[in-house]
């Protein structure tokens, strides 16, 4: 079988082991102990061709009960492959933190751009302004 997918470096990781395992409950494992062993080899885990196989077991029946694979799978737990998630590269990461910086404070000036700082106040509403007005004024009073 080809990988199409080995080259592909979109994924976000890599399965080690894509076979889906389950681990037997009990009704599943009381089954298998008595009408049916899938593995020799002391796994006590079951892949999809195990399964595959139990399915035509019950499917052709069993004399004497009526079975069905949901019942015998109620408890049984499904055992996911793990994802093994590579290492980012520094370089890599340093771009992308200046890439956040430059793309956060262009957001910043894009919310700001129509902010006038002088416009804010005017000179004639200033403290100092207005302060200045009155002392001018009432000099000018005293020297006429």
């Amino acid at each position: 079988m080809v990988d199409v997918f080995a080259n592909d470096r979109s994924n976000l990781g890599v399965i080690q082991d894509p076979n889906l395992k389950v681990k037997p409950g009990k009704a599943l494992q009381k089954f298998l102990d008595e009408d049916y062993t899938p593995r020799t080899d002391g796994n006590q885990h079951l892949t999809l061709s195990d399964i595959k196989a139990l399915w035509k077991k019950v499917k052709d029946g069993v004399p004497g009960r009526k079975l069905y694979l949901h019942e015998l799978m109620a408890d049984s737990e499904l055992l996911l492959p793990n994802l093994v998630i590579p290492e980012r590269n520094p370089e890599l990461e340093k771009r992308v933190q200046a890439l956040r910086r430059s793309l956060a404070e262009k957001e910043y000036q894009r919310m700001v751009q129509n902010i006038n700082v002088g416009s804010r106040f005017k000179t004639e509403d200033t403290i100092g302004y207005q302060s200045k007005k009155y002392k001018l004024a009432a000099k000018s009073r005293v020297l006429l």
